[in-house]
């Protein structure tokens, strides 16, 4: 890390290890942020401690809703070398990135609530996702989608901006 990165505090967002806030944080020069837990970062949880500085898309301790098991997609389709993953620190909008080649996609403008589902797409192999918008939306004819595939749904699929 770097005095000149950027840093700020994910809101309502605390870490169920430690109970510290989750902050977002920025590299100089990089358009992709990551969540990170302050203790965590030093000090991993447990099935973590092998790694150095930790950030929560790396983490794989299962308890913890921020950690990579709770929000992956799947494998990213630009790279083919890293994980595409939900950025929950953003709430006004549902958008994952590659933590390998730092890809953006934004799936939805404004969506209340994601939810990463066990099941796979039979067609691309991404997990399917349970989503909720606070109201109807214009730009979606339902206000909640159950265990669809973010790539395939035609509605979303649409809206996809890289």
């Amino acid at each position: 890390m770097c005095i000149r990165d950027s840093f700020r505090l994910v809101s309502n967002r605390f870490c169920p290890v430690d109970k510290f806030q989750l902050i977002h944080y920025t590299p100089v020069n990089s358009e992709i942020g990551y969540a990170l837990c302050p203790q965590c970062y030093i000090s991993p949880p447990p099935g973590n401690e092998e790694m150095e500085s930790l950030v929560c898309g790396e983490c794989t301790y299962y308890e913890c809703p921020y950690s990579r098991m709770h929000n992956e997609l799947g494998d990213c389709n630009e790279c083919e070398e890293g994980t595409l993953l939900v950025d929950f620190t953003n709430t006004k909008r549902l958008a994952a990135f590659c933590h390998f080649c730092s890809i953006q996609l934004i799936f939805a403008p404004v969506a209340t609530k994601w939810q990463k589902l066990n099941d796979s797409c039979k067609d691309c192999h991404h997990y399917l996702s349970n989503v909720e918008f606070f109201t109807q939306n214009k730009d979606f004819t339902q206000k909640s989608y159950k265990s669809i595939c973010l790539f395939c749904e035609p509605e979303f699929k649409k809206k996809l901006q890289i």
